[in-house]
């Protein structure tokens, strides 16, 4: 996107300290996330940082992404772990989404109850789950499940950036272009056969 936008998606308390995140995963361990801020000298008393309880959960969402990741770059057939079949990938998208609203971390409605702001860059991760949820139920032929997902997504994205997102739309990208690509408005590309998204 090449731009740098801050929003506020719920109402910060008089005198409450707005922090960043630093780590660059939402996916990484408390033993992880310490050595990372370590090696900058940083110290963080977000929940994350402190607690180690979301661990096991945290590892599964870290499994789930770099095998839907990989699925995505090369298909199934050429994984040993991770989804082989569209279907088995929107499974493992549904989980990982699943696990990310567990968390509270998806959803306008959900992130009006977000706590701390480090939380802000697991938006990015959720917004990316839906989308890819919708591509892979597109390409398992399930049109409304698809169309659910990149719906989703559009809430996630509105939160994240605001509702002026008409670049993204000139630039191909964004839920309003994937829904609109989904809803037959967007014509499919002749060289390909494909709608590119």
């Amino acid at each position: 996107m090449q731009r740098l936008t801050v929003h506020a998606i719920r109402d910060i308390k008089n005198g409450e300290q707005v922090t960043a995140c630093y780590t660059n995963s939402p996916f990484m361990n408390h033993a992880d996330r310490k050595k990372h801020l370590d090696e900058w000298d940083f110290s963080c008393s977000c929940e994350a940082c402190l607690d180690s309880g979301s661990d096991v959960l945290r590892t599964r969402m870290r499994v789930l992404n770099d095998g839907l990741s990989a699925y995505r770059y090369y298909g199934g057939d050429l994984l040993d772990e991770g989804p082989k079949t569209a279907n088995d990938a929107v499974r493992d998208s549904e989980e990982l989404a699943g696990m990310l609203v567990k968390q509270g971390i998806v959803g306008l409605d959900l992130s009006l109850a977000y706590v701390l702001s480090t939380q802000l860059l697991l938006i990015a991760y959720a917004y990316d789950r839906y989308q890819q949820c919708a591509k892979l139920c597109h390409e398992a032929r399930l049109p409304q499940k698809a169309l659910e997902y990149a719906r989703k997504a559009l809430e996630v994205e509105r939160c994240a950036i605001g509702t002026e997102t008409k670049f993204l739309r000139d630039a191909g990208e964004g839920s309003e272009y994937l829904i609109d690509c989904l809803e037959g408005k967007i014509p499919m590309n002749p060289a390909t056969g494909q709608r590119s998204w």
